[in-house]
This record gives structure tokens, sequence and C-alpha cells, in this order.
């Protein structure tokens, strides 16, 4: 029998062996340590200008993003590596964005610059105008990728990462608006709805991928476009294009929604009011008598294409710009009084109280911003001194020659423009019936104006009466 001694003895010796070799054997067990970006990756991993730059290295073995995964993680948030890739500076949002491979430089849609090479300067055909696009400009609106490619939902989709460069042209529906069919070449684009190649008068329709210098105004249509009635408003009438198009100015800026966009959007603008639909416009101020105008249709116009016309051809209203006809609204009031013949004199020239174009094109004549017509007093309005005034609030006239402002004249005499009857424009109105003091007190007109009225005071000498002079 072993003495106990020899046991005890025994246990002591071997234990520490024991604890030795389970420790050895649970250390050669434990995970090591991450390996250091020198140890997992050749020098320059992260340097952009080195040869070994992991972005060079994938795009050289096919954008396979599969190994990165295997240490990173399958969210690239550090993985068994504990190094995550998503790091402000690395791949804030994952290395599968568009800005990853491209883009990033000008704005994070994807477009270059910069390009699958690295370059950034618009003169290398994969930067080229890629920003001018899918920002918005002076001109345009920001357009999505897909109006020229086939835009992938995912960076391995097929066709995309798998293809060979440079990238397919894959023409989106508003390039072929109209019907066309555009085409690249490499270096231009032709027959493209975006550059005006359904219209004929455009400086630049097929513009150079990699030119530097910026489109104009007039580079897809002409200033005005040569289409429709464009030259008969913009170039003859000084019109801008606001009018027709809310929200545009002439050579300067668009409407950003509206441009662009495979569509004739007419808006027209409140100061002109009406509607524009089938290629008319109804209603507007602009052509008022004439009713709805056709806008490819040829022909001039004529003082009463737009107002005048019912009660006289001079152009005076009725109708107004509004198509009214009524004597009560202010744009017809007492006009036709005024340029027709009556029973006290010979009608009157527009003249006498407007400025008188010669063209309708004339300047000053046309646009909704010279609403309502200026009053421009002529000379016989004017005369002895008179210094006539028109009230638009009160709708009258004072101190108006015509009305009594003479020498024996009624200087009261104050009529109303929409008041249209005889008892404004009956004789003894503008002046007594005889005239006041110092004329003589003799009502026998004719005694002394035999050229001007009769013995029962009709006014015979219709141009003698209210002319700015004394007949005897």
């Amino acid at each position: 029998m072993v003495s106990r001694k020899l046991i005890l003895a025994l246990t002591l010796l071997c234990f520490p062996l024991f604890l030795f070799i389970k420790c050895s054997k649970l250390k050669t067990e434990q995970p090591t340590a991450p390996q250091t970006e020198a140890q997992a990756h050749p020098a320059g991993w992260l340097d952009t200008l080195s040869d070994n730059f992991h972005g060079s290295y994938l795009r050289n073995h096919d954008w396979n993003l599969v190994a990165c995964q295997k240490c990173h993680g399958e969210d690239y948030a550090g993985g068994s590596a504990e190094k995550s890739c998503l790091n402000s500076g690395c791949h804030p949002n994952t290395p599968e964005s568009c800005t990853t491979c491209h883009g990033g430089v000008d704005n994070n849609t994807g477009a270059p610059p910069k390009d699958i090479g690295r370059h950034t300067e618009r003169t290398f055909k994969g930067v080229g105008a890629h920003s001018q696009h899918v920002s918005s400009s002076q001109f345009n609106r920001a357009f999505d990728c897909d109006q020229c490619h086939k835009k992938p939902q995912k960076f391995n989709d097929k066709g995309h990462i798998d293809s060979e460069l440079p990238a397919e042209i894959v023409w989106g529906e508003l390039s072929k608006t109209d019907g066309l069919s555009p085409t690249w070449d490499g270096t231009t684009c032709s027959n493209v709805y975006c550059h005006g190649a359904s219209l004929t008068d455009g400086t630049n329709s097929n513009p150079n991928w990699t030119q530097t210098t910026s489109l104009s105004c007039n580079s897809c249509h002409g200033l005005p476009p040569e289409t429709g009635a464009h030259e008969k408003h913009v170039a003859d009438l000084h019109l801008d294009c606001n009018i027709c198009h809310d929200g545009y100015a002439k050579n300067s800026s668009v409407n950003e929604q509206l441009h662009i966009n495979g569509k004739k959007d007419v808006q027209l603008a409140a100061a002109v009011g009406g509607t524009y639909a089938d290629g008319k416009c109804s209603q507007v101020i602009c052509h008022g008598n004439s009713g709805s105008p056709q806008w490819t249709a040829e022909g001039d116009f004529s003082c009463i294409s737009c107002h005048g016309g019912l009660d006289n051809q001079t152009g005076a209203p009725p109708y107004d710009l509004s198509g009214n006809t009524a004597t009560t609204n202010i744009g017809v009031g007492a006009h036709s009084a005024h340029v027709m013949e009556g029973d006290l004199r010979v009608g009157m020239d527009c003249s006498e109280c407007h400025v008188k174009p010669h063209e309708i094109d004339d300047p000053d004549h046309v646009g909704p911003d010279l609403l309502p017509a200026e009053i421009t007093w002529g000379d016989l309005a004017k005369n002895e001194d008179a210094t006539p005034n028109w009230d638009r609030t009160t709708a009258s006239c004072t101190n108006v020659y015509c009305h009594g402002e003479f020498g024996f004249g009624n200087q009261n005499n104050n009529p109303i423009w929409t008041k249209v009857d005889s008892s404004q424009a009956a004789c003894g109105t503008c002046h007594g019936l005889p005239p006041d003091d110092p004329h003589p007190a003799v009502s026998q007109c004719y005694l002394c104006h035999p050229n001007v009225v009769d013995s029962d005071n009709n006014i015979i000498g219709k141009d003698k009466h209210i002319n700015g002079q004394t007949d005897f």
C-alpha cells in the first residue's frame, strides 16, 4: 500500500504541469488581435495617389467587394476586422454608393467629376458636361441619369460594372420627344430634343460634350423662335417672354420646372388674363376684339384687331381690351362720342388724348404694363393756356378747353367720362346761351357766327366749332 505521503508528493509535483498544459492549450485557441493595415493590406492601400490604392485594386478585379465583406462585414460596418468602411472620409454611406467609383466632386448624384479614371477636368470625355445636366442651372432643372443611361438600382446590377467602358448611351423619352431619333458619336449629341433638334433656328443644337463654354438662350432656339407668332410678339411688338410663359424673362431666366420638359407650356401672365388652348388665345387683353387668334395664323393686325371696331373703324372702343361694350365701363366710356361726328363738331383724332402709334409695334404701345392707356393731352385740350387733367378715380376731366376752359366758358364743367348722354354734351353746357359777360347778351349766335350756327342754333360748321378759334 502506497503511503499517503508518496501520493501527496506526486500530486504536488504534477499539478503545476497540468496548469501549464491547460493554459497553453487555451492560449492557442484564442482569436488573434486584428491585423493592422500594414499586415492586412499592402502599403498605400488608403492612399488615393498610390498604385496600391484599394479603389484601383477593386477596379482591376471587377469590383468584387465580397473579399471586403469577409473582413469588414456584409454591411461594411466593421466585421471581424473591427474596422468600419463607413467612417467619415471613407465611405460614409456605403462602398456600394454611386460616388464610390465616379462623381462626388460637384454633387452626390454619382455623375462625374470624378470619372472612372479619377479625372475631374471637363475636357476629359468621362467628365464632360455631366454636372451641367444633373444640376439645375439658369435654363434647366436637374435631369436624372436615366435620360442618357440605363440607371442601375444596385451597383452590381447586370450591365453596370460588368460592362465595357465607356458607359453606354441609352436615350430616355425626353430626348426623343417630337419623334426624334437622337444619336451620340462619341463627341457630340445630335438630333436631341433637349438641345433644340425639333426647332430650326438654334445656334448650337449639336453641342460638343467636352466644350467648356456655356450654352445661351439662343443655343437651342432663336431669340425669338421662328415658330408660330413668336417673331411678331417678341421682335415686332417688343414683348417679353413672360407674357405667355409666366416665370420667364427674355434671354435671362426660365421657369426651370417647365423648360425643356417635352411640352409647349403656355401660362399666360395674370396681367393679360384669358386662356390658351388648342393653339388659340381667348379673352386676353392683348387681342381684345380679335376674339381667339390662332397662334400659327399669318396676317397683319390693325387698330380694330385689339380694340374698337363696333361703332366705327378708328380703333376707339367699344370694344375695349377686356371685350366690354357698355359706356359705363371706363375702358369704353365716351370714346365714340369723341372720335365720331356728332351734333356739335366733327370727330376728333385719337392724338387729342393719347400718343397715337403709327404702327402696332411702335414702342410703348402694346404691353400689359402699359395699361391703362396713358392720357397725353393734345394742343386743342391745352388751348388758351388750359391745364387739363384726368382723374381716373372719378372718371372725369377738368380744366379742358374742349369742355369750357376758355374765356366766357363754363370753367366748372367737369364731365364724367362714363356718363354718355345729352346732359353733358348739349349746347350750353360748355358756355352759356349767350356766354357770360363781357360777351354781348345776344342769344342769336348766327348773327356773329353765321358759318358755325344757323338761326335755330344748330351747328352747321362743325369743323369750326370747338376748334381752338373764334370763328366769325
